[in-house]
């Protein structure tokens, strides 16, 4: 068995990445060739310093380098049919579609029937001419390989956009040499205050930037969200590493806007790179278009926060929101500006400030609270509070609570209240969140699965203005048989704000809210004992944005006796539902609302 390993040029991180690879899958590929396009480009000036264990090969090359925001390199090599014939390789893992060495082996490969295997990171989020006027070709060599290697989700999302079966795909991350960052790293920390001393850097917290100064990269937001923090956060300074063709510019508008504390540190090698680290706080990488960003891992590794653009080909995987940093929009130094401030909440010392607040209202509930409990205590992310709103209750609910409070005291809090109606109690609830995003989630309602609040993080980085994002519940009955999930027709996923004019798809099981919505529309209306939700939704319809995820967020439990649940509460809920209708619908609207009503009760099995 032979491979043949074709790549564009040679940098550590390619060499550490095709070292790693390679000896992890010598018994899958056998004998492994590498042959590169060119040793580098114009505008790359590091030095190597990863030790190459591979055989490999650089190809004769001519370049034709095309500029505009970035500059790419369109490398011209025609000894690689030579290469190919020659070797002649088993299988053959392509880098890439862009290079005429990648070309020409897509289509020998195919003549001779040789296992083509794409080795791609391009993500939907580089927009370019270059790639609507190549996409034809790209589809093709994607229906030429067998299967498929990518960066991470984003790529992976891309390739089946683009036709590439799920199940060829290989996931196999983007990444640094970890164990020289971590253990570089955790040296010239403790060498933080006199190394910031040499460099001529007095603030006592730092961003920082690593990358090429130009267009792509976004440095310009950077400085311009920079030079708006700085004027409240007088500690923070700006470290920038690097160089490029918009180096004058940044310094220029620094100058105009009398903007202190950022220190250019020009080229810095990347075995020196753990000491920069070491000055810094928090990296941030703003670019406007970036297949992956390998500084995050980099950063990551050194124990820095990070900022990410969201058209950072890593965002999804590496980014944990409210953990380790945030994403943001790129060309919107507003949304870096509000990250930059909620990062060095984290950094500097704070409050705990989670992502979801989670509110549960509690009544003698201790029959069912222990599962909504262990649903919520084994979520694979973990920045959320719980907030228990207690009605004074006589059986062991409050006693169950303190003892989960006991183990989890910074995310559990809970409040006694006299019981004024469940709109009331959410109410209560809403005011004590410190949480961006709130969940309403009674104590016979429990999450789906465990990665319920993953799924959402990863919905609200893909859509950071979203104000309410929906998904669907499992409706049970009290001895766990389902009746249904809910929306079961996926037709109400594709115009909500128009369907909850006639009928209620949005469980409140199921939604998160912006806590910012509650603070310019209020909480839910205290004189309804029902349907509080359906008058919330209308309330706030045409002033909010809205999102349907296709995943199941909770298990609702229909019991007897429940504060919102019950089948014989329908008839209930049905003449509550009128009256909240007719506040928001004209005489023609609510003529539609009760047709439309007859014919969803009549196909929903949920008895919602």
């Amino acid at each position: 068995m032979k491979t043949l390993i074709l790549h564009n040029i040679i940098s550590s991180n390619t060499v550490y990445k095709l070292n790693s690879f390679i000896e992890e899958n010598k018994k899958k590929f056998g004998e492994t060739f590498v042959a590169f396009c060119a040793e580098t480009e114009s505008n790359r000036k590091w030095k190597l310093s990863e030790k190459i264990k591979f055989k490999y090969s650089v190809l004769r090359s001519s370049s034709l380098e095309l500029k505009g925001s970035d500059l790419f390199t369109y490398f011209f090599s025609p000894g690689i049919i030579k290469l190919l014939n020659t070797y002649n390789p088993d299988r053959i893992i392509i880098c890439g579609w862009d290079q005429f060495a990648y070309q020409a082996a897509f289509i020998w490969g195919f003549i001779k029937q040789k296992h083509i295997t794409l080795w791609s990171g391009s993500t939907n989020g580089e927009k370019s001419w270059r790639r609507l006027v190549s996409l034809p070709l790209v589809k093709m060599f994607i229906r030429m390989s067998k299967d498929y290697i990518v960066y991470g989700q984003k790529a992976e999302n891309y390739l089946i956009s683009l036709g590439a079966k799920r199940k060829s795909i290989t996931i196999y991350m983007n990444d640094v040499n970890k164990k020289f960052f971590r253990s570089e790293s955790k040296k010239w920390r403790k060498q933080r205050e006199k190394i910031k001393k040499s460099r001529g850097i007095s603030t006592k917290y730092n961003f920082i930037y690593v990358g090429q100064i130009i267009e792509r990269k976004g440095v310009m937001d950077l400085i311009t969200a920079f030079a708006s923090f700085k004027l409240q956060n007088p500690d923070w300074g700006l470290i920038i590493v690097g160089y490029g063709q918009q180096e004058g510019l940044v310094k220029n508008f620094l100058k105009q806007r009398k903007v202190r504390d950022v220190r250019f540190l020009g080229k810095v090698e990347q075995y020196k790179l753990p000491k920069i680290y070491a000055m810094a706080d928090c990296l941030i990488l703003p670019s406007k278009e970036e297949v992956w960003g390998l500084v995050v891992n980099e950063a990551l590794y050194c124990d820095l926060k990070v900022l990410v653009s969201s058209r950072c080909g890593c965002s999804p995987d590496l980014v944990k929101l409210g953990q380790n940093g945030y994403t943001f929009e790129p060309h919107k130094h507003r949304d870096l500006l509000e990250k930059m401030e909620k990062i060095s909440k984290i950094i500097q010392p704070h409050k705990f400030e989670p992502l979801f607040s989670i509110i549960t209202c509690t009544r003698n509930s201790s029959k069912y609270l222990v599962r909504n409990i262990k649903s919520i205590q084994s979520q694979s992310f973990k920045n959320y509070e719980q907030i228990f709103i207690d009605g004074f209750s006589k059986d062991k609910t409050v006693e169950i609570i303190k003892k989960y409070q006991e183990t989890s005291p910074k995310n559990v809090k809970i409040y006694k209240s006299k019981p004024k109606g469940i709109s009331n109690a959410m109410n209560i609830g809403i005011t004590k969140a410190i949480g961006q995003y709130i969940l309403v989630l009674h104590a016979d309602d429990r999450f789906y699965d465990k990665d319920v609040l993953k799924k959402v993080y990863y919905q609200l980085l893909d859509n950071p203005n979203i104000d309410l994002l929906y998904g669907k519940i499992n409706v049970i009955e009290e001895d766990g048989n389902s009746i249904g999930q809910y929306p079961a027709r996926k037709i109400y996923s594709f115009f909500p704000k128009y369907f909850s004019k006639y009928y209620n798809l949005i469980p409140h099981q199921g939604v998160f809210i912006s806590k910012s919505v509650f603070r310019k529309f209020g909480g839910f209306d205290e004189s309804l004992s029902s349907v509080m939700d359906v008058d919330y939704w209308l309330r706030i319809r045409n002033y909010t944005k809205w999102k349907f995820m296709n995943t199941v967020i909770s298990n609702y439990m229909v019991r007897r006796g429940a504060q919102s649940s019950g089948i014989e509460k329908k008839f209930e809920n049905d003449r509550n539902t009128f009256d909240v209708k007719s506040r928001y619908l004209n005489k023609f609207e609510m003529k539609i609302f009760k047709v439309v009503k007859k014919v969803a009760d009549y196909y929903n099995s949920t008895y919602r």
